[in-house]
């Protein structure tokens, strides 16, 4: 498998399935990747008061400040598990994803995490956000414009995908085309 991002059904297969069920904080921080498609650096800066983990919607917001300020949404599903993991842990952070000590977790721990349970060596947190691109444009009705905003302009790889992306529909619009209509 040398793509760049996996389908759902493969990110379920290849890595959240092989994610025990008790390691609640793994599986909310591969779903969050995965599900709002931010960059690994804004994810541990995540700080609890940058959710409204008391919110009832179906999707909230997540402000993302610094370099690629933006707005991203989370799915009340994913919201309800990292609700779970902050009233499970054992330790008071402000931050929204730390350690088993209570420490702010790094970059090479969010790598850990993935490489300890992913079933190929090519998964890695970039391969979550591009598979959230992925997922955005094949799966729904995002465009490329949409998508950029919620990723931030100046991500390189959506356009690799939206270019990939673009051959595939293009190529699968092409093959039902009736040919027997005459105008």
């Amino acid at each position: 498998m040398n793509k760049k991002f996996l389908t759902p059904k493969e990110i379920n297969e290849h890595l959240l399935n092989k994610i025990p069920d008790r390691n609640i904080r793994d599986i909310a921080i591969v779903e969050t990747l995965y599900k709002t498609g931010i960059r690994v650096k804004e994810l541990i800066n995540l700080m609890k008061n940058d959710l409204d983990l008391n919110s009832n919607d179906n999707v909230i917001a997540i402000a993302i400040t610094g370099k690629h300020e933006r707005t991203v949404f989370i799915d009340f599903e994913t919201l309800k598990l990292i609700k779970k993991m902050i009233n499970n842990r054992k330790k008071e952070s402000d931050y929204l994803f730390i350690s088993r000590t209570g420490k702010q977790l790094n970059r090479a721990d969010i790598e850990n995490i993935i490489k300890k349970y992913r079933v190929n060596e090519n998964i890695t947190a970039n391969t979550l956000k591009q598979s959230y691109i992925n997922f955005m444009l094949n799966y729904n009705d995002f465009t490329i414009e949409e998508v950029k905003k919620l990723v931030g302009q100046n991500y390189l790889g959506i356009d690799k995908i939206s270019s990939e992306i673009s051959i595939n529909e293009l190529k699968n619009k092409y093959k039902v085309i009736d040919w027997s209509i005459k105008v």
